[in-house]
């Protein structure tokens, strides 16, 4: 039985606004006890939530990178991101090998179901080369790639 789990952070009245009304929306559509809106929640609840998680939503267009994409692969949840800038272009592949692009609401709804009918064995492989891509991003790689840097031009 599956849940979806929309976590992170509010940032003002606005943000508040579109929780509740999500939550609204999915009471009038009988789907309340399937949506979570989990604004806000602690670190440790957060890290329990992608532990738990099987695949990550990312819907923002043309987001510049898409940091929460990185977290989905470290964590090893599937990343299904939009198929724009920064996820596009820096983070997912096109391939699929190790999370997917979607961009229309019938893409995303194919892909969710592809990733929560995975086989085990197929799910394991994908979250590993997911985790292996996202060490790509992390601070001693950039520090690593800093220096090689500074060293090729002479710094």
């Amino acid at each position: 039985r599956w849940q979806l789990v929309i976590a992170g952070a509010t940032r003002n009245a606005a943000d508040r606004a579109r929780c509740e009304a999500v939550r609204n929306l999915a009471d009038s559509l009988g789907v309340a006890a399937q949506v979570r809106v989990a604004a806000d929640v602690p670190l440790d609840e957060l890290r329990s939530l992608m532990r738990r998680a099987r695949a990550g939503l990312h819907t923002m267009l043309d987001e510049h990178f898409g940091i929460s994409v990185v977290d989905f692969m470290a964590a090893g949840v599937v990343p299904i991101a939009h198929r724009s800038a920064g996820p596009k272009e820096d983070i997912v592949s096109e391939s699929g090998e190790c999370g997917y692009l979607a961009a229309s609401e019938s893409e995303y709804a194919e892909t969710i179901v592809r990733v929560l009918a995975m086989p085990a064995k197929e799910y394991s492989t994908m979250a590993a080369r997911g985790r292996a891509r996202a060490a790509r991003f992390s601070e001693e790689a950039f520090e690593r790639a800093l220096v090689e840097w500074l060293v090729a031009d002479g710094a």
